[in-house]
């Protein structure tokens, strides 16, 4: 797996999720204690598609829970099943109200279809999710919206390129190193870093990208 695809796998897991409501976690204790029989309806085999089959079998007690649908998109995308992640993710979208789930399934979206190599949906995902992140910085955690705003420019900016669109591409990843200059005092993972030293990069900047590269490496020794 390459470097892109590597950061790509960390950003769903970052992103997607972190504020899941706390009746799931009951919900699902209830399920997986037998509560509720699904025994031998198994859709996939293999113990890989464990947290799939859990959930779409939780889809069915909750049909019409955006967050459910949701979280078995991101099952299917950690299983690098990308159309269904999408499929489900566009359903997640089609039930959802809540403006930071709407941004964090946009995001999702984005992703896979930046990994199927869909850049113009991609971008169009990516610009959407924008739109909701600058609507709630107010709202959100100063380290989420930094590091959002970080990984949306890297990841725009990567499929403009793609598309042969270079101007905006070196104006997007000049954008990524802005905001990390502003908020250097933010403890940023690995995965963030590396969007800020890619962006370096591909603005011939390799001094500058080797010291994000170094401060990854402190990151890791503390």
């Amino acid at each position: 797996m390459n470097l892109l695809a590597t950061v790509l796998s960390v950003f769903i897991l970052l992103f997607s999720f972190q504020d899941a409501k706390p009746k799931y976690d009951f919900e699902m204790t209830i399920i997986s204690h037998g509560e509720e029989n699904f025994e031998g309806d198994d859709y996939f085999e293999g113990d890989a598609y464990a947290e799939v089959n859990r959930l779409i079998h939780m889809s069915k007690v909750f049909p019409d829970d955006p967050g459910i649908i949701g979280k078995i998109g991101d099952a299917f995308y950690r299983l690098s099943d990308f159309d269904h992640a999408i499929e489900y993710y566009t359903l997640s979208l089609d039930m959802a109200v809540n403006d930071d789930w709407i941004m964090r399934m946009h995001w999702a979206r984005g992703l896979s279809y930046y990994y199927l190599e869909r850049w113009e949906e991609a971008l169009d995902d990516f610009a959407t999710a924008d739109e909701y992140l600058h609507a709630l910085q107010m709202t959100l955690d100063r380290k989420e919206l930094v590091q959002s705003k970080i990984a949306i420019s890297f990841f725009t900016g990567d499929a403009k390129e793609r598309l042969l669109q270079i101007l905006d591409a070196l104006d997007k990843y000049e954008e990524c190193i802005q905001i990390y200059e502003s908020a250097e005092d933010i403890d940023y993972e690995d995965a963030y870093l590396e969007c800020v030293a890619l962006s370096y990069e591909r603005k011939l900047l390799i001094d500058e990208a080797e010291m994000v590269r170094q401060r990854m490496l402190d990151f890791a020794e503390d």
